[in-house]
């Protein structure tokens, strides 16, 4: 295996496990804090986020921050940003997926299977995207141009 291939397949690793772990440390920090609003721990700027009566969930946030990602890869050139855009990537998923099943039910409940479901199942992909060769078929494609010029 030439420099090149190992050095590809190290900065395609990279950049899975910063999403990984950014998703994995958001979901514990999001149910982290969700632990202390439902004990009612009085630490400061810890609540629920109330705007005009209306009580904004934290998966709001995940989507705003993953359409931001997508928008400004669509339409700006931010490759020079590197590791960045994994960390943002695996914080809107976490975000996202940690209230999974008050978005698929449209119940408030936070402690609901279907969430611990959506969030186990994605945290799995993301585990066999980044451990697993070959696992993506856009993984497969690239390493097989990068076989053939040799």
């Amino acid at each position: 295996m030439s420099i090149l291939k190992k050095t590809q397949a190290i900065i395609d690793k990279d950049r899975g496990v910063i999403a990984l772990f950014a998703y994995l440390i958001t979901l514990f920090v999001s149910r982290f804090t969700v632990f202390l609003i439902e004990n009612h721990k009085n630490i400061p700027l810890i609540g629920y986020n109330i705007i005009n009566g209306y009580h904004i969930h934290h998966f709001s946030y995940g989507v705003v921050l993953l359409v931001t990602l997508s928008f400004s890869q669509l339409f700006f050139d931010i490759d020079n940003h590197g590791r960045k855009i994994y960390l943002i990537f695996g914080i809107a998923l976490g975000l996202i997926f940690d209230e999974f099943g008050i978005w698929l039910k449209l119940d408030p409940n936070y402690h609901q299977f279907e969430s611990i479901a959506g969030l186990v199942t994605v945290g799995m992909i993301l585990i066999l995207a980044v451990y697993v060769d070959n696992f993506l078929p856009n993984k497969k494609i690239r390493i097989a141009k990068i076989r053939s010029k040799d």
